[in-house]
């Protein structure tokens, strides 16, 4: 009897095991899908490529605006398209959805400290949209400890994403010539004022709990907001 008793509870140990060890692999299994998406490859390159083009602007001591705009084009085109491989493939994820905007962030910040560094763009283009970011991503904490359901369901508005959009193109702009014209500079100032409206509307939703202004809510309902939106469908 003693022995039969010995024998099932080694049969139960190497079950327990067993468990164990098919636990972790699949769990690594599913970590490895979730990371090593296309989209998330695509981000992380973009990324890579952003920080190569900065180290060329930063040490080169004869830029070649022929390469850098070439280089900006195709990390700005990644941008798009890491989100329409997600949506038309279905190879979202949720480390994506945190990447993406943090690796636009990062892109957006680093370039245009360079060209400051470089005296190709003042610094004032920069510090007002960082401060914006740091106030926005400080909301979105205060969100998440006091509703998770409601900070993980929550995304970019159609402020936050033009504001990137022209952002971006004024960064393109100085990268064309090197200096920072009139174009980068109509650019950068639309940034900053949906920069403003998108920071407005984000501590009244978050913080204050209030509804949305008129104006904001009329917008998002605009022509120009539909335009927007139909060609997110439409990447989709």
């Amino acid at each position: 009897m003693s022995k039969t008793l010995c024998g099932n509870m080694t049969i139960k140990k190497k079950e327990c095991y067993n468990s164990i060890i098919n636990f972790y692999l699949i769990g690594g299994i599913m970590l490895k899908k979730e990371i090593f998406t296309i989209p998330n490859i695509i981000t992380i390159v973009r990324l890579i490529g952003a920080l190569i083009l900065s180290y060329y602007i930063l040490t080169s001591s004869n830029l070649n605006s022929l390469i850098i705009v070439f280089v900006f084009i195709i990390i700005a085109s990644t941008d798009f398209m890491d989100g329409m491989i997600a949506r038309k493939y279905n190879m979202a994820s949720k480390l994506g959805k945190i990447l993406d905007p943090l690796c636009d962030k990062a892109i957006g910040i680093v370039l245009a400290f360079c060209l400051i560094i470089k005296e190709m763009m003042p610094l004032w283009t920069l510090l007002p949209l960082l401060i914006r970011d740091i106030i926005i991503s400080s909301c979105y904490l205060y969100n998440l400890i006091k509703n998770k359901e409601k900070a993980e369901k929550s995304k970019p508005s159609i402020f936050a994403k033009m504001k990137t959009i022209f952002q971006s193109a004024s960064i393109g702009a100085v990268l064309i010539t090197l200096s920072f014209n009139s174009l980068a500079l109509i650019f950068i100032l639309l940034a900053l004022v949906l920069a403003i409206i998108d920071l407005d509307e984000t501590i009244r939703t978050t913080i204050l709990n209030k509804q949305k202004r008129f104006f904001s809510i009329a917008f998002e309902h605009s022509i120009i907001s539909n335009i927007f939106k139909l060609g997110e469908k439409k990447r989709a």
